[in-house]
């Protein structure tokens, strides 16, 4: 990682309805002047997790807007040198403070245009930040501590940053990157100043994409059962998370290392060719939190569902959980529970009382051996009813009597 090219101008208002103040530096400013920390964190001002976009006008991606023009102008692309930085610049920044003096953008500052070109995983780029200063203290040679104003770095609100490569071979409707963290109003006027078609959607489209490629692999090449394929899912939460935190990118082969170390290459050409998903990801971090379920445990009580179930089948209503569709599995052995309690609850019921309530497991899916049903009870009509056709053969054969019946039903 490289930084080749950095200008910075300025074009700023102090204060609402101010006359904007208009400086453009006349050449570069000395690479060498920028510390390694300083370029390192220009660099990666750019997270995976932003929106993306492409040149357009007017949602038109087939119209070459003037950002883009001047691109053509100055780069050679086979080279993806630029021959003469200075003047791009100066004509993009004098255009942006146009931009700001039209209608009624008296509200809108600026700030400082900063402008670099650099190099990252063997791809050239192109950004654009709008950066403020902030107070700061410095210490002169005599460690006298000096009041000074500094670039904020730190809260950055509005950038785009162009993959030249990819935007030259428009194999990608992902080339720009954006950082729009202001009001809307000001996001649109950068946009503009940029002339992009946003595509606001494509970070959690691609996010989702990758849970669908872990799941369809999971289950249908690998064969897991549904437990070990949240598993894989939630490995994919654990690694990306981490990747986020420290800003740097997720790509598609590590994810597939760490997700699918048994069939790493399978997974990639699947979720390539089937899914459409790059080769570096841009994650969505609220889609990102689908891949693991909502869990809770407490005094013997563990929850545990996936994350779309919420407000649909699963609803959470004043403190209150309500599930709508249980699982099938889970409802038989509630029922198997409810009754056989409601036996051993009421010793005194009557025989007649056990039939209707054991009927009524019966018709909703109970085996009568899965229930103590002749517990406290010498009713035929309970033995002629519910009693299995195998055990009743047992019983004709005289290989079973009434005691061992009651055991086995047990």
């Amino acid at each position: 990682m490289s930084i080749k090219k950095v200008i910075i101008h300025q074009v700023r208002r102090d204060k609402d309805g101010a006359l904007l103040q208009i400086k453009c530096r006349k050449k570069e400013n000395d690479i060498a002047g920028l510390t390694e920390q300083l370029a390192e964190k220009l660099i990666e001002l750019f997270p995976n997790n932003l929106s993306f976009g492409v040149f357009g006008q007017h949602g038109d991606n087939t119209s070459k807007p003037a950002f883009e023009q001047e691109l053509h102008k100055y780069y050679d692309l086979n080279s993806f040198e630029c021959s003469n930085f200075v003047q791009m610049t100066t004509d993009m920044a004098n255009r942006y403070a146009t931009l700001l003096e039209r209608g009624n953008r008296g509200n809108v500052k600026g700030g400082y245009l900063v402008f670099y070109q650099y190099e990252k995983r063997d791809c050239n780029w192109l950004a654009v930040v709008v950066l403020q200063k902030k107070p700061g203290i410095d210490l002169s040679d005599d460690l006298t501590t000096v009041a000074r104003e500094i670039l904020d770095l730190d809260s950055l609100h509005l950038g785009a940053t162009i993959n030249l490569e990819l935007w030259d071979s428009k194999d990608s409707d992902k080339y720009i990157r954006f950082i729009t963290k202001l009001a809307s109003d000001v996001r649109e006027y950068f946009e503009e100043f940029i002339g992009c078609v946003r595509d606001k959607t494509a970070t959690a489209a691609e996010t989702q994409a990758l849970k669908r490629a872990i799941e369809d692999y999971s289950s249908n090449t690998l064969k897991l059962d549904d437990e070990d394929k949240l598993n894989r899912t939630t490995k994919a939460h654990q690694f990306i998370s981490e990747k986020l935190k420290k800003n740097e990118p997720v790509v598609l082969e590590e994810v597939a290392n760490f997700v699918f170390p048994e069939s790493p290459q399978p997974f990639i050409v699947h979720a390539s060719d089937e899914y459409d998903i790059n080769s570096e990801l841009s994650i969505n971090k609220t889609t990102l939190r689908s891949f693991v379920r909502l869990h809770g445990q407490y005094k013997g009580i563990s929850i545990s569902f996936d994350r779309h179930h919420l407000g649909k089948s699963i609803i959470w209503n004043n403190g209150v959980l309500e599930i709508h569709e249980i699982p099938p599995s889970l409802e038989h052995e509630i029922i198997i529970e409810d009754t056989l309690k409601s036996l051993r609850d009421n010793p005194e019921m009557s025989d007649e009382d056990k039939f209707k309530l054991i009927e009524s497991a019966v018709k909703k899916g109970v085996s009568p051996s899965e229930l103590d049903i002749f517990y406290g009870t010498s009713n035929s009509m309970l033995l002629e009813k519910f009693i299995e056709p195998e055990m009743l053969e047992n019983i004709e054969d005289g290989q079973n009597n009434s005691t061992n019946l009651l055991e086995d039903l047990r």
